[in-house]
């Protein structure tokens, strides 16, 4: 048997592809660049097949873009300013006192 003849990563993986090529969605490009003297004439070919993540591309996107805008948010809020500090705490225990007599 020569090298030739022996199974590569490719095709082990090829007939799974073929199976779940709906699930996973490849994307594929062929480039084929021709020489300046005739249309005819083939100098270069470059084959690219990409697996996109999808499971990034749907879930960790949008949740970091989430966390993100919260951390802008969360920016405006903290400002440096010892006075607004003292505020957050003053109306946040004026709103759990007003709870609690609200809830008892």
């Amino acid at each position: 048997m020569s090298a030739r003849m022996e199974y590569t990563a490719t095709s082990f993986a090829e007939p799974l592809q073929r199976v779940f090529d709906d699930v996973v969605q490849p994307e594929q490009d062929v480039d084929v660049t021709h020489h300046e003297e005739s249309r005819y004439l083939v100098q270069a070919v470059a084959y690219r097949r990409k697996v996109p993540d999808r499971i990034e591309s749907r879930l960790y996107e949008p949740v970091l873009a989430l966390v993100a805008a919260w951390g802008r948010f969360g920016r405006r809020l903290a400002t440096g300013s010892v006075h607004r500090y003292l505020g957050y705490g003053f109306y946040t225990l004026c709103g759990l006192l007003i709870l609690l007599a609200v809830t008892r």
